[in-house]
């Protein structure tokens, strides 16, 4: 299996990174508000950037519990299977056809 812990702490600082430009950008829009309008909008920024962080670090979390690494397993087994399964029919239904197209 990929690093699949690796790749969600990529996660992790991907929405610390959006949470710093949004920051940055309610800051511009901010400028000339007031000093109780600037501390709603920086609040609203501290709250969704650590919502996000929350967010990525739950399901981090989750996907290393066995139960759901098991369930996510058999969920990509079943896709798997019914894709196949699709799959064989379409070429199935393709074979007939092209047989009758052949027939004179």
């Amino acid at each position: 299996m990929p690093d699949s812990e690796g790749n969600w702490d990529q996660v992790s600082e991907q929405f610390r990174a959006l949470g710093e430009n949004l920051k940055k950008h309610f800051k511009d829009v901010s400028s000339g508000a007031d000093q109780a309008t600037k501390k709603e909008v920086k609040e609203a920024v501290d709250e969704l950037t650590a919502a996000a962080n929350r967010v990525a670090t739950a399901t981090g979390n989750a996907l290393r519990d066995p139960d759901v690494r098991a369930d996510a397993r058999t969920a990509a087994e079943a896709l798997i299977k019914a894709t196949g399964e699709a799959f064989t029919d379409l070429g199935n239904d393709l074979r007939k056809r092209a047989g009758r197209r052949g027939d004179p």
